[in-house]
């Protein structure tokens, strides 16, 4: 269980295993929310946990369509 609210740019890449730039594309897209505490932009935990939910459902699909097939 994640027990942090707020993570860093470079802690989300590091958990998704993507770069800081995709990090952004994310945010641009908003698939990702964010807030901003002076300087630093802050992802929200829910939005990281909705992004992974989203990419498993997404991953199961694309898998159940190989074997389908």
């Amino acid at each position: 269980m994640i027990n942090q609210f707020f993570f860093r740019i470079n802690e989300t890449a590091q958990m998704l295993g993507v770069s800081r730039s995709k990090v952004y594309e994310l945010l641009n897209n908003k698939e990702l929310l964010a807030v901003k505490q002076n300087r630093k932009t802050l992802i929200t935990r829910e939005s990281l946990l909705d992004l992974v939910k989203k990419w498993n459902s997404s991953a199961q699909y694309q898998k159940g369509e190989i074997f389908n097939q």
